[in-house]
């Protein structure tokens, strides 16, 4: 699974202004969405 560079901005924004814990629900959020659409072939690398 890949990443957007937007993605990653988005995440590292959120990261830096608000909470940590926000960035990660969003990514967790992305990866559901992600699995809905039928990619869940989620590796943490």
């Amino acid at each position: 699974m890949q990443y957007d560079t937007v993605d990653a901005a988005i995440a590292l924004a959120l990261a830096q202004r608000l909470q940590l814990n926000l960035a990660v629900a969003w990514l967790i959020g992305r990866v559901l969405l992600n699995c809905r659409s039928g990619d869940c072939s989620v590796a943490v690398q």
